[in-house]
C-alpha cells in the first residue's frame, strides 16, 4: 500500500476498526514508518533525513472503548416494557383465577366476555351466563329481540327495552331434535303441568291471603306467621309455596331458563307494570284453566308492586330465572330481589317472549331454532 508523505493516518483505520484501539497515530514520511508502537512506548525513529529529530518518548495511554454487545445495544425502554408486560400478565392470571373462584361460590350470574349484538338497538348481550349455583352452570343465548310500544319498532322512542333468552345446557339438549320453534316451546314450556298447580290452589281459594296479627297466636294450617311489608305487614300469610310445592315437586323438574331485559330509556315503574299486566294476565288465566284467582295472579301482583316502586333508568337489567321447580327468581342488575312461586306465572312469562303469539319476531324465531340446535350439537359431541 502506498501512503502519502507527511500524512497522519489513524492506526485504527488501517485495521478497519475505527476507535477500537484508541487514538494512536503514525507519522509516515518518505514511505518509511516512524513512531511505530511496540510494548506501549514509542520506538526510535528509523527514517533518514537532515531534518529528522527523535521524538521524546511518552507513555501511550489507551483511550478507546470496547464495542457494545448486542444486549447492550437493545433499547432499555423495550426491556422495561417487556418486564411490565410480564408483571401485568401475571397479575391478570391471578385476578382471573380469583374471579373464577368467586364466581363458582356465588349465587349470581356472571357474564361471559363474548357478546352478541341485537341488530335493532345494538344492545350487547353476553353469549353465556355462568355461575348459576342452583341447577346448571352455563346458560346459552338462543335469541334476542326488542319490545316496542304498539310494535312501532321503527321509531327509536317507541322502543321500551331489548331482551334476550338463555337456555341451560339441559334445556338445549332437550331440544336437539326440534324441527320448528314450536317444538322448542312445547319442550321447555309444558302448559299441562300448570293445571296441577291450579287444582292444588283451588282447594283453599276461599281462604284469605293474609290475616293480620300483632303477635304469634299459634300455628294455623296453610299459613305462615311473618312480616311481609309488600303483602300487608305482620301476620299470617297464606303459604302458597308449601301447597303448590307439595303437589308438583314429585311430578316435574323444569330445565332452567333466563330472560334478560335491558331498559332502553328512563321509564317509570307504573309504565313497566302496566306492560306486564297487559302481556301476562290473559296468559296466566289460560294457564290456570281460565280461573281469575290463583298463584299466577298473586305472583303478577307481587311483581308489579315491586316494579311500581322504582324508576327504571336506561341500561338497568331486569332478569327472570326459571328454577327447576318452575318458580321464578327476579334480579335487578345482578342482585336477587324476589321469588315468584307460581308455575302459571313462569309459563305465562316465557310464553310471552318465546311463544307463537308472543313478542318474538320472525327473525328472532329463526335464531331460536338455529342457535338452540347449534348449542345442542356442541354439547352433544
Amino acid at each position: 500500500m502506498m501512503l502519502s508523505s507527511g500524512r497522519l493516518v489513524s492506526f485504527g483505520s488501517l485495521l478497519g476498526r475505527r476507535g477500537t484501539l484508541g487514538r494512536r497515530y503514525l507519522c509516515v514520511k518518505g514511505g518509511n514508518v516512524s513512531g511505530s508502537v511496540k510494548g506501549g512506548k514509542s520506538a526510535p525513529t528509523t527514517g533518514s533525513g537532515a531534518g529528522s529529530k527523535a521524538r521524546p518518548e511518552r507513555k501511550q495511554e489507551y483511550m478507546g472503548t470496547f464495542q457494545r454487545s448486542n444486549v447492550d445495544r437493545f433499547p432499555k425502554v423495550i426491556i422495561m416494557a417487556m418486564a411490565i408486560g410480564v408483571a401485568g400478565g401475571t397479575l391478570s392470571v391471578i385476578t382471573f383465577f380469583s374471579d373464577m373462584a368467586n364466581m363458582e361460590e356465588g349465587d349470581n350470574f356472571s357474564d361471559s366476555l363474548l357478546f352478541v349484538t341485537e341488530p335493532v338497538t345494538h344492545t350487547k348481550f353476553p353469549l353465556t351466563l355462568n355461575g348459576y349455583a342452583f341447577h346448571d352452570s352455563t346458560h346459552w343465548l338462543v335469541t334476542s329481540s326488542v319490545r316496542c310500544m304498539l310494535n312501532l319498532c321503527a321509531f327509536e322512542k317507541a322502543r321500551a327495552y331489548s331482551y334476550a333468552v338463555y337456555f341451560s345446557s339441559e334445556a338445549a339438549l332437550a331440544c336437539k331434535d326440534a324441527k320448528t320453534e314450536q317444538d322448542i316451546v312445547d319442550k321447555v314450556l309444558p302448559k299441562a303441568i300448570c293445571s296441577i298447580e291450579a287444582e292444588s290452589a283451588s282447594d283453599d281459594s276461599d281462604l284469605p291471603a293474609f290475616i293480620p296479627a300483632k303477635k304469634f297466636q299459634g300455628q294455623k294450617n296453610g299459613y305462615v306467621f311473618k312480616m311481609d311489608n309488600s303483602n300487608g305487614g305482620l301476620g299470617y300469610h297464606k303459604d302458597e309455596y308449601a301447597t303448590v310445592a307439595a303437589a308438583t315437586s314429585m311430578q316435574v323438574s323444569y330445565p332452567s331458563l333466563v330472560l334478560r331485559l335491558v331498559m332502553l330509556h328512563d321509564k317509570g315503574g307504573d309504565h313497566i307494570a302496566h306492560g306486564f299486566d297487559r302481556a301476562l294476565l290473559g296468559r296466566i288465566r289460560s294457564a290456570q284453566g281460565d280461573s281469575k284467582t290463583g298463584t299466577g295472579k298473586t305472583a303478577l301482583r307481587k311483581l308489579n308492586r315491586f316494579v311500581e316502586k322504582h324508576e327504571w333508568k336506561k341500561g338497568t337489567i331486569l332478569e327472570f330465572t326459571r328454577l327447576p321447580e318452575g318458580f321464578v327468581d327476579v334480579s335487578v342488575d345482578g342482585s336477587k330481589v324476589l321469588t315468584l312461586r307460581s308455575e302459571a306465572f313462569s309459563w305465562a312469562l316465557f310464553d310471552t317472549y318465546l311463544g307463537p303469539k308472543g313478542h318474538l319476531d320472525a327473525t328472532g324465531k329463526e335464531q331460536l331454532l338455529e342457535r338452540t340446535k347449534e348449542v345442542a350439537l356442541l354439547l352433544d359431541e
